[in-house]
């Protein structure tokens, strides 16, 4: 559909800056969830005796070739997500790297007890730290049912965290996706007797 080539042409070029900011958010996180454990960012694997966390679809592509296909392909948002675990170590990916940055969140989600606050408020974002924290959850392919999603108001890093994918305009990512009314893109096509969700 036209969205899937927008969402695809608004991150044109910008793909290793998006894999990169969402290695950051997760290093960032996990030292605070962890009330202060260092987890350094890396390009190539370090220490063979020591858990990993992989992000992106360049480290999952041989492991995880069908999960890859499967975000790739039929309807729905292109920036859809998997995490798995092998070997001990974590894989998070999509087939698009807004897919990688809302495996990210997911995952932070679903192993700690972390609620985002409204657009950012750091007096409203709660969690309990956790220095002995242990991942719980770590396999799943999530998939978006719509390809654009998202909240006029807010700040971008919560809607990144809430996997919005609608008017994020930091250059981090590179993402300023926009349509009519939220559930209706083709609105703005203009073509008479389009009535799905109008």
């Amino acid at each position: 559909p036209t969205a899937d080539l927008l969402v695809i042409k608004q991150s044109r070029g910008k793909e290793r800056q998006q894999t990169r900011a969402a290695a950051y958010e997760l290093q960032k996180w996990l030292k605070e969830l962890t009330g202060g454990a260092e987890f350094p960012v890396v390009e190539r694997p370090t220490d063979p005796d020591k858990a990993k966390i992989f992000l992106g679809a360049g480290f999952a592509k041989d492991l995880f070739a069908d999960d890859l296909a499967k975000l790739a392909d039929g309807e729905g948002g292109v920036d859809g997500f998997a995490v798995r675990v092998r070997d001990g170590n974590v894989y998070i990916f999509g087939a698009h790297p807004m897919g990688t940055s809302n495996g990210v969140f997911t995952f932070l989600e679903n192993n700690t007890d972390v609620i985002w606050a409204m657009a950012n408020d750091p007096d409203g974002t709660i969690f309990t730290p956790d220095p002995d924290l242990t991942v719980v959850w770590g396999d799943a392919l999530e998939k978006p049912a719509f390809v654009i999603r998202g909240w006029q108001g807010g700040d971008a890093e919560w809607k990144r965290q809430n996997r919005s994918n609608f008017q994020i305009q930091g250059a981090d990512y590179g993402f300023c996706l926009t349509g009519g009314h939220y559930l209706s893109p083709q609105y703005y096509q203009r073509t008479e007797g389009i009535q799905d969700f109008n």
